[in-house]
């Protein structure tokens, strides 16, 4: 779907925490609902430099509004024992892709039953509605052929995670590609193989002439 990306905004940030009760005086730090200083750790893969320059961007786009965002690394192993396992963590930047150029698997992410959701750990005998909806178009799309099906599905799926935010998307890859202007039907996607996932369809412009 034809998504508006989220505008980089500290002070309509600002206003909206301070219309569910957060408040903050002047440059100080910003204060919950109970007065209480908002703070929490960022975890990231140690020696992951890519993400830990990611996360002190984070840090510093959070400081201007108050924010106390803490870095705290761990090796890989103890980080996903933490996420998966123990559950032992504030926020953490992750990498999640696929291979597939259908996103079936995402389902093990998305559902609320999935083995891979981080989000709404605790135990609570209700979901919210978003994620009943997306619980229910994730078991329709299991079933459904038709490829406007599943696209009309997916929309709607990522329509839900962009209104919602269990997860904020923070990058994505930039692929540039070469193609010969003699081949015909190549479809680039963002997954691997990025030019080759229709190779079936995909002719010379001297076989598109026998």
């Amino acid at each position: 779907p034809d998504l508006e990306p989220p505008a980089h905004d500290p002070a309509a940030a600002r206003a909206l925490l301070e219309s569910v009760g957060f408040s903050r005086d002047g440059d100080g730090p910003l204060l919950d609902p109970a007065g209480r200083p908002v703070a929490f750790s960022i975890l990231v893969s140690a020696g992951n430099t890519t993400r830990e320059k990611m996360a002190a961007i984070i840090q510093a786009d959070l400081a201007e509004i108050g924010i106390d965002a803490a870095i705290t690394s761990a090796e890989s192993r103890a980080l996903v024992a933490r996420i998966l396992q123990q559950r032992d963590y504030d926020a953490s930047i992750l990498g999640f892709g696929g291979t597939d150029s259908d996103p079936n698997p995402a389902i093990g992410f998305l559902a609320s039953t999935g083995p891979n959701r981080l989000w709404g750990l605790q135990s609570s005998s209700t979901e919210p509605r978003w994620q009943t909806e997306t619980d229910r178009l994730l078991r329709e799309q299991l079933v459904a052929l038709r490829r406007p099906d599943r696209v009309r599905i997916y929309h709607r799926v990522q329509e839900l995670v962009a209104d919602n935010l269990p997860f904020v998307p923070v990058t994505s890859q930039h692929v540039l590609l070469g193609v010969d202007r003699r081949l015909q039907d190549v479809r680039p996607g963002v997954l691997d193989h990025h030019l080759l996932w229709n190779a079936v369809a995909i002719s010379t412009t001297a076989e598109k002439t026998r």
